[in-house]
């Protein structure tokens, strides 16, 4: 679906040669911006990410939406809610250690969130539930990079169930990258019981120690054309 603003409106395009030059076209499948500079033809903007080193400057960046670069390591009280179409490029490391809420590093209730950097994103927290990313209601998580961890998590409660990465709702969370590491690895990635028909994890990459994602409790979650390979304890999925 593309989305063309022009002259301060915003609808639905199908057609590019209806399409002014000068104007610009959002793809929601690519989570990109376009511009038309020729007729029939798109242009990709190269949209600068907006670099953070803060709390303050992450809080506001998060709130506007686009494209943020963490550069610094960064503790937050509570996680950040993600209601609109955002990209962060994680270079340090993203953490709630005293939180007690429990809705992750990030929860994703609207838009797309797209993950990528190799810095870290530790969901260790005091609320006993220590997630690391939540895509839930119409959320969607895309994964492309990045170290996910809560290693150390603990509650006097249930120390035996912690949920690195998780989808409920109509949730949608895609994994293309990265490395993730569980205080329990059977639950790396998991899908509330009640909406396995509505919310998924799909898994085309990334590592995953002591958990093998073509075996979780839902089944096997990784897409069609890849496969995993295991090596001391770590699975990784690449193409077939």
């Amino acid at each position: 679906m593309k989305i063309i603003t022009n002259r301060g409106c915003s609808y639905f395009v199908e057609d590019l040669a209806t399409v002014e030059l000068g104007s610009m076209i959002f793809d929601t499948e690519e989570n990109k911006m376009y511009i038309v500079l020729e007729p029939n033809t798109l242009t990709e903007i190269d949209a600068a990410a907006i670099p953070v080193e803060t709390l303050e400057a992450l809080t506001e960046a998060i709130a506007a939406g686009g494209n943020i670069a963490v550069e610094a390591n960064i503790d937050a009280p509570t996680g950040f809610v993600i209601t609109a179409d955002t990209t962060v490029i994680n270079n340090g490391e993203l953490s709630i250690s005293e939180d007690t809420v429990g809705d992750g590093v990030f929860k994703v209730t609207d838009g797309t969130l797209t993950l990528d950097g190799k810095g870290t994103i530790n969901g260790l927290d005091k609320s006993g539930w220590s997630m690391a990313i939540w895509a839930t209601d119409n959320g969607k998580v895309i994964i492309k990079d990045g170290y996910f961890t809560n290693v150390g998590a603990y509650s006097p409660e249930d120390s035996e169930h912690y949920d690195l990465i998780y989808a409920s709702g109509n949730g949608q969370i895609e994994i293309l990258g990265g490395e993730f590491k569980c205080e329990t690895p059977k639950w790396v990635l998991n899908i509330k019981n009640a909406d396995r028909e509505t919310a998924s994890i799909v898994v085309k990459g990334g590592k995953f120690h002591g958990f093998n994602p073509m075996e979780a409790e839902e089944g096997n979650l990784v897409a069609p054309g890849y496969k995993v390979v295991e090596n001391d304890g770590i699975f990784e999925v690449i193409p077939e």
